[in-house]
């Protein structure tokens, strides 16, 4: 096929598609937005608060991690597909039902979250010497009951939560560079960037209320027990990946101290970023595939998806050496780029790894298979990292044993999916 026929039927095919394509964009921005922006705003952050104190921030950012999973409960995927299907089908009750079931369930867990978090801060002394980050990062956990990125997506209309997530942006980043200065920069830092993530994620819930007339109301517990049933395997899969995810930067940041802790963050923020971008890709489509399921039309997906992450790879590969030196990172540069180039490969793994979960296994129902994943991926990091220990290995010997963990993992997807598809 020659580059211009190649050209003209991909054009042809996003104007078959367009509402999935501007839905892509809208979750491609949405994501870089709220991923990224730490990264963008990386350099002033270092000159101001310095490596050690953003290495704190990043730390109190990772234990808070655990409890916005508890409260989000693995509910999104399993609201987006029944919101999809609901909206296909133009009921509105019980769209107002969903929403309501989702907010009350989420309501019910984060009273006891709240509890053993404040517990936690007072009873263990390095988590106390900072209490007020980890107060000011509580309305993260807080902003979990409502946050709405799922009703959107279902509808596949990520326009509005889009511009408000812009704004918030803006006036956060506005906040920063005229107030972030002095002993307590990482303070004044953490308490605008969790005020104003807090008041985003308020207003995209309260525009839905209004502009879609949404009935939201407080249920019965019980009313929503079969949502819990059917995200427990979510939940565990969800909680073994942030467990994963934010013990890598416990464990970095105890055992290999918080300078080296910014740099491992700085080179996980260029790839997650490069990541997310394409990962919405999948996101975007996941309630088209709900609807429309076809094993070929995965088959042409995941095809496509192959080339996009090596691309991916490649590119970050590239950049890295100039970007680190553009972002100002002298300090940290000999730390971070060798893992930057460990990590450029999880890239592509992850992405593929999300193709699989987000397009095959959720939409086919296979979400223990998820579980399961994610507990042999958590067992894998856990052992390497017993073994960088105990040989007193360096940041970037950890990091790649994070990149053979994730292979293992995309081994095991990749054979779950074909005995699916065998048996579909």
């Amino acid at each position: 096929m020659t580059l211009p026929k190649f050209i003209s039927e991909n054009i042809q095919l996003a104007k078959r598609h367009g509402k999935i394509v501007e839905n892509t964009i809208a979750m491609s921005f949405i994501t870089f937005l709220n991923s990224s922006f730490q990264l963008i705003i990386y350099p002033f952050l270092i000159r101001k608060v310095g490596a050690e104190d953003y290495g704190q921030f990043a730390f109190a950012l990772s234990i808070v991690s655990y409890f916005m999973v508890f409260v989000g409960f693995g509910f999104d995927m399993i609201a987006t597909k029944y919101m999809a299907i609901a909206h296909e089908e133009g009921d509105s009750k019980e769209k107002s039902a969903i929403v309501s079931k989702i907010f009350s369930a989420k309501l019910y867990l984060l009273i006891p979250a709240l509890v053993v978090y404040a517990l936690l801060i007072l009873v263990i002394p390095r988590l106390y010497s900072y209490k007020e980050l980890y107060l000011a990062l509580s309305l993260l956990v807080v902003s979990y009951v409502f946050i709405p990125g799922w009703y959107y997506q279902a509808l596949q209309n990520n326009r509005v939560y889009l511009y408000i997530q812009i704004v918030s942006k803006v006036i956060l980043l506005s906040i920063v560079l005229l107030a972030v200065r002095g002993e307590r920069a990482i303070y004044v830092y953490t308490w605008v960037f969790a005020i104003t993530s807090f008041l985003g994620y308020l207003v995209s819930a309260l525009y839905l209320v209004a502009h879609d007339k949404v009935i939201v109301s407080l249920v019965s517990l019980r009313s929503t027990l079969a949502y819990f049933k059917e995200s427990s395997h979510l939940f565990l899969s969800n909680f073994l990946s942030i467990f994963k995810s934010s013990g890598i930067y416990i464990v970095i940041g105890t055992l290999f101290g918080m300078k080296e802790l910014t740099a491992f963050d700085f080179s996980f923020r260029i790839t997650q970023n490069v990541l997310n971008l394409t990962k919405s890709l999948n996101l975007a489509i996941f309630p088209n595939i709900v609807t429309n399921f076809s094993v070929d039309r995965v088959k042409r997906i995941l095809r496509k998806e192959i080339i996009l992450g090596l691309l991916m790879t490649l590119g970050i590969i590239a950049i890295g050496w100039p970007l680190i030196i553009i972002m100002g990172n002298g300090p940290i540069i000999d730390i971070a780029y060798p893992v930057l180039v460990i990590m450029s490969g999880m890239v592509f793994i992850w992405f593929l790894s999300s193709f699989f979960i987000d397009l095959v296994l959720i939409p086919s129902g296979k979400n223990q298979v998820v579980f399961w994943n994610q507990l042999l991926s958590l067992t894998l990091i856990a052992v390497f990292s017993a073994v960088s220990y105990f040989l007193r290995l360096p940041v970037w010997a950890f990091t790649l044993a994070i990149l053979i963990a994730g292979g293992v993992e995309l081994t095991f997807l990749c054979y779950v999916s074909k005995l699916f598809e065998s048996t579909r």
